[in-house]
């Protein structure tokens, strides 16, 4: 069967930080330096029926003249999920599945053709989608992967596995990834190397991240002596090490907390690297252990934030609370208008590093959230985020689907993702998947240019795209 290469978010897809389940996504596109106009890429991928055959991949690349090039057909042992272009075009980073499970082989192609080229990852180590993040180097030399999954027999019992994590650099030039030295956890490249900062991945035990995706739910009070106990009272009181870190010619850590989650830790649920740095989304997790009369326990658990973690290209470092954007009601859509009360101020999420400078990301109601309701949003390096404008209204997905001229009735969207930034026009590359219940519903997908500085009318992309540069 063939489809298009997609980002969705799978059903195992959240973890449990702070007493409710947290969405992940992946990593966030970066932009380096830009040509003129920018080149866009499409992913089509044949599945066979029988999932222990290869699946085919082909990938069209498209100039901003509209010229086309087509590179593959590729093999690759399982379907691949989506393109991240690097930064200067030269070559597109090919996503594992994003199902959590699987080989987790990621492939390298250059834009101007050849070869597909597999990442060679260490012993017993994968890029997982959607809790690994994969990016490149401001630079386009390395592609960067954290929260890599490691799964290591158990020396007691061969057909069991230890899942621990850690982060990786993969320069182009050679297709193998190394450990990153420091911490382990988020990572993304930044000017002259990576920043790795600790995830609840890299800090919290499995069993507890996991607890409620499978179908054996945990029981609310458990006794201190059993495994549910033991687990309860190592979250609550051993000491962790919550760190950030660059990696580069001169390491440095940025920050560092060694303490217990009964005190709050701090960890990072969202990282963004790019020209200007990195920006990280930080979270503290409190616990407390309750105890009921006939001696079993539970954990209660507290989450604040998030508060935003700034690292300029120096390595200097500030944090300070969300930067929040302004959305009028009126441009909300119409169940999100009727629940708010006021004027929202939502934080700003970022999902990409500009190559002028700055970053282009969402304002969103939960920052947390992989839901398409928000809006496109833009900040420079002042730290001042404003909403992108698009005819007189805020860039959600359902305004700019409506700004098109062919664009027919809207119910929802299922997906609003940024695929890069095209220097020349101030413009940001986006795509949105909607579905339309006029007739038999239908979902559609649309790829867009939007003129950031909101002087212009969103272009659509002919054909699609799944990557921009």
């Amino acid at each position: 069967m063939s489809r298009l290469s997609r980002s969705r978010g799978p059903a195992a897809s959240s973890l449990l930080v702070g007493g409710r389940a947290v969405p992940l996504a992946l990593a966030a596109l970066l932009a380096g330096a830009a040509p003129a106009a920018a080149d866009v890429a499409r992913m089509a991928v044949d599945e066979p029926n029988d999932p222990r055959q290869p699946s085919t991949v082909r990938i069209t690349v498209t100039d901003g003249a509209g010229a086309e090039r087509r590179l593959g057909p590729f093999t690759t042992v399982e379907a691949p999920s989506g393109l991240v272009a690097s930064p200067d075009g030269r070559h597109l980073l090919v996503l594992p599945s994003d199902d959590g499970n699987g080989e987790g082989r990621a492939y390298v192609v250059a834009s101007a053709g050849g070869p597909l080229v597999p990442l060679t990852m260490p012993t017993n180590v994968a890029a997982a989608p959607p809790y690994s993040e994969l990016s490149w180097t401001p630079d386009g030399s390395e592609v960067i992967i954290g929260d890599a999954a490691r799964s290591t027999p158990r020396p007691d019992d061969a057909d069991e596995t230890t899942l621990t994590w850690t982060a990786l650099r993969c320069p182009v030039a050679s297709a193998v990834c190394a450990e990153l030295p420091g911490p382990a956890g988020s990572a993304v490249g930044v000017p002259g190397g990576a920043l790795v900062s600790s995830s609840p991945f890299s800090l919290f035990p499995a069993e507890y991240l996991f607890a409620g995706i499978s179908d054996t739910p945990r029981p609310d009070w458990v006794r201190p002596g059993g495994a549910d106990g033991r687990l309860v009272r190592n979250l609550h009181g051993a000491t962790r090490v919550s760190a950030t870190h660059i990696e580069g010619v001169v390491p440095r850590t940025v920050g560092r907390f060694v303490g217990r989650a009964a005190d709050g830790l701090p960890y990072t649920l969202g990282l963004t690297g790019g020209p200007s740095g990195a920006l990280a989304l930080r979270y503290t997790l409190t616990t407390r252990v309750r105890r009921r009369a006939d001696g079993r326990i539970r954990l209660a658990q507290r989450g604040s934030g998030p508060r935003l973690l700034t690292v300029a290209p120096n390595g200097e470092a500030r944090t300070g609370p969300a930067p929040r954007v302004r959305i009028p009601r009126r441009d909300l859509d119409g169940t999100a208008r009727k629940r708010i009360r006021g004027v929202p101020r939502w934080p700003f999420v970022p999902r990409l590093g500009r190559s002028d400078g700055g970053w282009v990301g969402f304002a969103f109601e939960d920052p947390a959230s992989l839901a398409p309701d928000g809006v496109l949003a833009t900040m420079g390096d002042d730290g001042r985020p404003r909403a992108v404008q698009v005819g007189g209204r805020s860039a959600t997905a359902r305004n700019l689907i409506e700004a098109l001229p062919d664009a027919g009735s809207f119910d929802y969207a299922s997906e609003f993702r940024v695929l890069g930034y095209e220097r020349a026009s101030r413009s940001a590359v986006v795509r949105v998947d909607w579905s339309s219940g006029e007739g038999r519903s239908r979902t559609r997908r649309v790829a867009m240019r939007v003129p950031l500085d909101g002087g212009g009318t969103p272009r659509t992309i002919p054909g699609g795209a799944d990557a921009a540069w």
